[in-house]
């Protein structure tokens, strides 16, 4: 038998190279997916995610006095700040639920993510690590 290709056009875009001009949409649920992926954060880097004039700056934090796994949020300067304590050695760390951080254009933005470290024989501190994050958008929030 053979190979057959299946293929639709969209009505609504000309033959174009430029994925910028594709409407892309994802929704799990009632949310609107406007960012997921997967980073390798080389030694435990800070990263920073920037939606309009929010900001939040992820962190990794090693803390040998603490022996629990924890998450600490403030705002400082404008920037939400997210502390990931002693997330070092981990498995699929994951949080529960989705962090509901902000509102964006009306609309309630949560967060959820999962860690898996990597080149773990570096010391805690500096060890690399799989960082998967998924950005939710979800209902219209009344002011």
């Amino acid at each position: 038998m053979p190979d057959q290709e299946h293929f639709v056009n969209s009505e609504n875009s000309p033959n174009t190279s430029s994925i910028d001009k594709i409407d892309k949409k994802i929704k799990i649920g009632s949310y609107d997916i406007i960012s997921s992926g997967s980073l390798i954060v080389q030694n435990s880097q800070p990263i920073e995610f920037k939606f309009d004039d929010l900001i939040f700056k992820i962190t990794f934090i090693n803390d040998t006095n603490v022996s629990d796994r924890n998450i600490d949020i403030n705002v400082i300067d404008s920037v939400m700040n997210i502390k990931l304590l002693n997330q070092n050695n981990s498995f699929f760390s994951s949080s529960t639920e989705l962090f509901r951080l902000a509102v964006l254009n009306g609309r309630r933005l949560s967060f959820k993510f999962s860690i898996l470290s990597i080149n773990s024989g570096n010391s805690c501190a500096n060890e690399d690590k799989i960082f998967y994050y998924t950005w939710y958008l979800g209902e219209q929030v009344n002011n």
